[in-house]
């Protein structure tokens, strides 16, 4: 949810509410990571239980997705910022995978 305002607020320079975020970014990106969008949009909502925590593959590839989705519009406002605070967040979800460590994506971060 934090990534589809980030991705909101890099392309619009707008703020809104992250259920708004998502509602805006669902029908703007492949259909499976609108079924996570979607996922959790009802599950920060109450609608749906919050199921996010077992989908680390899927938010992996999500992040992935929208880390170059933003970095084409790195130009913008927010897209630096934007690009910083994904990847704060991964690392402190401490996201792995056995081949894929998600600092590698983000050379500004790995580089610290």
């Amino acid at each position: 949810m934090a990534i589809a305002r980030i991705w909101f607020t890099a392309l619009t320079g707008t703020i809104t509410s992250k259920d708004k975020a998502a509602e805006w970014l669902i029908p703007q990106v492949p259909i499976h990571h609108a079924k996570l969008l979607t996922e959790a949009r009802n599950g920060y909502l109450g609608i749906a239980p919050d199921r996010l925590a077992e989908k680390h593959q899927e938010l992996l590839n999500f992040v992935t997705y929208a880390q170059s989705k933003l970095e084409k519009n790195s130009k913008r406002r927010y897209g630096e910022a934007a690009l910083i605070y994904i990847a704060d967040q991964y690392e402190s979800m401490s996201l792995k995978t056995s081949n894929v460590d998600i600092l590698k994506l983000f050379p500004s971060k790995s580089s610290e």
